[in-house]
Protein backbone atom coordinates (compact mmCIF):
# COMPACT_ATOMS: atom_id res chain seq x y z
CA UNK A 1 0.00 0.00 0.00
CA UNK A 2 1.19 3.21 -1.02
CA UNK A 3 0.04 6.50 0.21
CA UNK A 4 -1.83 8.68 -2.20
CA UNK A 5 0.11 11.56 -3.62
CA UNK A 6 -1.47 14.91 -4.15
CA UNK A 7 -2.62 15.23 -7.68
CA UNK A 8 -2.75 18.94 -7.84
CA UNK A 9 0.73 20.22 -8.47
CA UNK A 10 -0.36 23.79 -8.67
CA UNK A 11 -1.39 23.97 -5.07
CA UNK A 12 0.63 26.42 -3.20
CA UNK A 13 2.35 25.50 -0.05
CA UNK A 14 2.50 27.94 2.88
CA UNK A 15 5.96 29.38 3.36
CA UNK A 16 7.73 28.08 6.45
CA UNK A 17 8.71 30.86 8.79
CA UNK A 18 12.14 30.68 10.19
CA UNK A 19 12.37 31.37 13.91
CA UNK A 20 15.21 32.77 16.00
CA UNK A 21 17.95 30.32 16.84
CA UNK A 22 17.20 28.23 19.89
CA UNK A 23 19.45 28.98 22.82
CA UNK A 24 21.39 26.12 24.16
CA UNK A 25 21.14 25.52 27.93
CA UNK A 26 24.17 26.55 29.96
CA UNK A 27 26.53 23.73 30.64
CA UNK A 28 26.21 22.26 34.12
CA UNK A 29 29.17 23.12 36.27
CA UNK A 30 30.99 20.20 37.65
CA UNK A 31 31.40 20.24 41.45
CA UNK A 32 34.90 20.98 42.67
CA UNK A 33 36.62 17.94 43.97
CA UNK A 34 36.84 17.66 47.76
CA UNK A 35 40.35 18.00 48.98
CA UNK A 36 41.60 14.85 50.50
CA UNK A 37 43.56 15.05 53.77
CA UNK A 38 47.29 14.97 53.37
CA UNK A 39 48.63 11.53 53.99
CA UNK A 40 50.55 11.15 57.23
CA UNK A 41 53.76 10.56 55.35
CA UNK A 42 53.55 14.04 53.76
CA UNK A 43 52.74 15.97 56.99
CA UNK A 44 55.35 18.08 58.79
CA UNK A 45 57.51 16.22 61.28
CA UNK A 46 56.59 16.49 64.95
CA UNK A 47 59.70 18.59 65.67
CA UNK A 48 58.38 21.36 63.45
CA UNK A 49 55.02 21.35 65.23
CA UNK A 50 56.70 22.05 68.58
CA UNK A 51 58.15 25.34 67.35
CA UNK A 52 56.41 28.41 68.79
CA UNK A 53 54.00 30.11 66.49
CA UNK A 54 54.55 33.69 65.45
CA UNK A 55 52.83 36.30 67.61
CA UNK A 56 49.37 37.17 66.32
CA UNK A 57 48.89 40.47 64.58
CA UNK A 58 47.80 43.23 67.03
CA UNK A 59 44.59 43.70 65.08
CA UNK A 60 43.59 40.15 66.00
CA UNK A 61 44.17 40.58 69.73
CA UNK A 62 41.21 41.41 71.97
CA UNK A 63 40.93 45.15 72.35
CA UNK A 64 40.83 46.80 75.77
CA UNK A 65 38.17 49.45 76.13
CA UNK A 66 39.73 52.87 75.88
CA UNK A 67 39.34 55.22 78.81
CA UNK A 68 38.65 52.62 81.49
CA UNK A 69 42.01 53.26 83.18
CA UNK A 70 41.36 57.00 83.23
CA UNK A 71 37.88 56.47 84.61
CA UNK A 72 39.22 54.40 87.50
CA UNK A 73 41.92 56.97 88.18
CA UNK A 74 39.31 59.73 88.35
CA UNK A 75 37.09 57.66 90.66
CA UNK A 76 40.00 56.93 93.00
CA UNK A 77 41.06 60.58 92.95
CA UNK A 78 37.57 61.73 93.90
CA UNK A 79 37.31 59.10 96.63
CA UNK A 80 40.72 60.01 98.04
CA UNK A 81 40.03 63.74 97.83
CA UNK A 82 36.60 63.32 99.40
CA UNK A 83 38.04 61.23 102.22
CA UNK A 84 40.77 63.79 102.92
CA UNK A 85 38.23 66.64 102.82
CA UNK A 86 35.98 64.83 105.29
CA UNK A 87 38.92 64.25 107.65
CA UNK A 88 40.05 67.88 107.26
CA UNK A 89 36.61 69.28 108.09
CA UNK A 90 36.34 66.88 111.04
CA UNK A 91 39.65 68.20 112.44
CA UNK A 92 41.51 64.89 112.03
CA UNK A 93 44.08 66.26 109.53
CA UNK A 94 45.44 69.72 108.78
CA UNK A 95 46.33 71.66 105.68
CA UNK A 96 50.04 72.31 106.10
CA UNK A 97 49.69 72.35 109.88
CA UNK A 98 46.64 74.65 109.88
CA UNK A 99 43.33 73.15 111.09
CA UNK A 100 40.06 73.65 109.19
CA UNK A 101 38.64 76.05 111.79
CA UNK A 102 41.56 78.45 111.26
CA UNK A 103 41.44 78.20 107.44
CA UNK A 104 37.71 78.90 107.41
CA UNK A 105 38.08 81.90 109.76
CA UNK A 106 40.92 83.39 107.72
CA UNK A 107 39.09 82.96 104.42
CA UNK A 108 35.80 84.23 105.85
CA UNK A 109 37.29 87.58 106.92
CA UNK A 110 37.77 89.95 103.96
CA UNK A 111 40.81 91.75 105.42
CA UNK A 112 42.75 88.58 106.21
CA UNK A 113 41.77 87.03 102.87
CA UNK A 114 43.01 90.12 101.01
CA UNK A 115 46.27 90.21 103.02
CA UNK A 116 46.82 86.48 102.38
CA UNK A 117 46.33 86.69 98.62
CA UNK A 118 48.37 89.89 98.23
CA UNK A 119 51.28 88.39 100.22
CA UNK A 120 51.42 91.13 102.88
CA UNK A 121 53.00 88.98 105.58
CA UNK A 122 53.30 91.52 108.40
CA UNK A 123 49.75 92.83 107.95
CA UNK A 124 48.38 89.26 107.80
CA UNK A 125 50.29 88.27 110.93
CA UNK A 126 48.95 91.29 112.84
CA UNK A 127 45.37 90.52 111.74
CA UNK A 128 45.76 86.88 112.73
CA UNK A 129 47.14 87.88 116.14
CA UNK A 130 44.10 90.12 116.67
CA UNK A 131 41.84 87.18 115.79
CA UNK A 132 43.69 84.81 118.14
CA UNK A 133 44.73 82.50 115.30
CA UNK A 134 48.16 81.72 116.74
CA UNK A 135 46.60 80.60 120.03
CA UNK A 136 44.04 78.47 118.21
CA UNK A 137 46.78 76.71 116.22
CA UNK A 138 48.80 76.28 119.40
CA UNK A 139 45.81 74.73 121.17
CA UNK A 140 45.27 72.30 118.27
CA UNK A 141 48.91 71.14 118.18
CA UNK A 142 49.38 71.01 121.96
CA UNK A 143 47.56 67.65 121.93
CA UNK A 144 50.46 66.14 119.97
CA UNK A 145 53.46 68.25 120.95
CA UNK A 146 54.03 68.37 124.72
CA UNK A 147 57.35 70.26 124.81
CA UNK A 148 56.56 74.04 124.95
CA UNK A 149 59.74 75.11 123.10
CA UNK A 150 59.13 72.62 120.31
CA UNK A 151 55.44 73.66 120.19
CA UNK A 152 56.30 77.38 119.90
CA UNK A 153 58.85 76.70 117.18
CA UNK A 154 56.37 74.47 115.32
CA UNK A 155 53.62 77.14 115.42
CA UNK A 156 55.99 79.82 114.15
CA UNK A 157 57.20 77.44 111.43
CA UNK A 158 53.60 76.80 110.28
CA UNK A 159 52.89 80.54 110.21
CA UNK A 160 56.14 81.19 108.35
CA UNK A 161 55.31 78.51 105.76
CA UNK A 162 51.93 80.12 105.03
CA UNK A 163 52.63 83.82 105.45
CA UNK A 164 56.42 84.15 105.19
CA UNK A 165 56.31 86.14 108.42
CA UNK A 166 59.34 85.56 110.64
CA UNK A 167 58.65 85.98 114.35
CA UNK A 168 60.88 88.42 116.25
CA UNK A 169 62.56 85.61 118.19
CA UNK A 170 63.47 83.50 115.13
CA UNK A 171 65.74 83.58 112.10
CA UNK A 172 65.37 81.61 108.91
CA UNK A 173 67.94 78.85 108.67
CA UNK A 174 68.89 76.59 105.81
CA UNK A 175 65.98 75.19 103.75
CA UNK A 176 63.51 77.66 105.29
CA UNK A 177 63.61 76.21 108.80
CA UNK A 178 63.12 78.67 111.66
CA UNK A 179 65.78 78.69 114.36
CA UNK A 180 65.57 80.55 117.71
CA UNK A 181 67.81 83.65 117.72
CA UNK A 182 69.10 83.01 121.21
CA UNK A 183 68.63 80.43 123.81
CA UNK A 184 67.31 83.10 126.15
CA UNK A 185 63.94 82.69 124.42
CA UNK A 186 64.10 78.96 125.12
CA UNK A 187 64.62 79.59 128.82
CA UNK A 188 61.84 82.20 128.77
CA UNK A 189 59.38 79.73 127.21
CA UNK A 190 60.22 77.04 129.76
CA UNK A 191 59.69 79.49 132.63
CA UNK A 192 56.38 80.78 131.24
CA UNK A 193 53.54 79.30 133.32
CA UNK A 194 50.92 80.05 130.63
CA UNK A 195 52.89 78.40 127.80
Amino acid sequence: MTSPQPTNSTSQQAPVEQSAPVEQPAPIEQPTPIEQPTPVAQQAPVEQLDKPLAAPHPAHLPQKKKGTGKAWLMILTFLGGGTWLALFVAGMVTLGGVPFSVVSRVLATPDTRRALFTFRATHLHDLMNDMGIEEEIKQYHSKHIKDPVELDQHIHQVLYNWTRYVGENYVVGPRGKLIPKTYDIVDEIYECPEC
